[in-house]
């Protein structure tokens, strides 16, 4: 519910499945015909990376970290449980 929250708040447009109420409770219903792997390409990382220009860059739940530190001069790494200080 909080994703969709966040679509509607911003003005996106909702396709694929429908906000309702069961039993007290409100819930997606999933239109068949509509799947997404919540994937995206490389370069489409990029073009966000290039447009949103951040400070630092600390990639999380890649299987390429090391792509970000090649391709981005402000990556930072972690290992899994290290910090960073803002």
């Amino acid at each position: 519910m909080r994703f969709n929250n966040w679509l509607r708040r911003f003005g996106f447009k909702i396709h694929g499945f429908e906000i309702i109420e069961e039993n007290g409770r409100l819930k997606p219903e999933f239109q068949k015909g509509f799947h997404t792997s919540g994937h995206v390409s490389r370069e489409d990382i990029r073009w966000a990376i290039e447009t949103i220009d951040p400070d630092i860059i600390i990639p999380v739940h890649t299987e390429n970290p090391s792509w970000f530190a090649e391709n981005f001069d402000n990556s930072v790494l972690l290992k899994e449980g290290e910090t960073y200080n803002i």
